[in-house]
């Protein structure tokens, strides 16, 4: 499989991020984007478009993994499996950090009762994105 288009609200990145990489199509709306010759998306933008951009897809015959939350509430979760379901379509989300040695520290940790019973947590999680 290959990387066959780029979406991003703004065309100027879309082309230059395009170019950058070697992806053929570059384009900046939905439409666009599911109206092209490809097999699936994958939904890396902000929480709150997560529904309409995993639906619309959908809809397209376009199979998706779409990045966490999948969406803002379990209802519009499952709202997207459902649609996923009926259409035959592969839904997925991304969880890219579930296997990160510090998530699996702290599995252990609460596995094994090192800490006890953990009634709350507070995660600061940051990357460097350059400019």
């Amino acid at each position: 499989s290959e990387i066959a288009a780029v979406m991003s609200s703004s065309p100027e990145r879309a082309t230059s991020y395009a170019r950058e990489n070697g992806i053929a199509l570059a384009v900046s709306t939905l439409d666009a984007l599911l109206g092209s010759d490809i097999d699936a998306v994958y939904i890396s933008t902000t929480n709150e478009l997560h529904l309409e951009q995993a639906l619309a897809a959908i809809r397209a015959g376009k199979h998706v993994l779409c990045e966490k939350p999948l969406a803002l509430t379990s209802a519009d979760a499952h709202k997207m499996v459902a649609a996923a379901k009926a259409a035959g379509i592969v839904l997925g989300t991304n969880h890219h950090l579930r296997n990160a040695g510090s998530h699996r520290a702290m599995r252990e940790a609460i596995a094994g009762g090192r800490i006890g019973k953990p009634i709350a947590a507070r995660v600061f999680h940051s990357v460097y994105l350059p400019e």
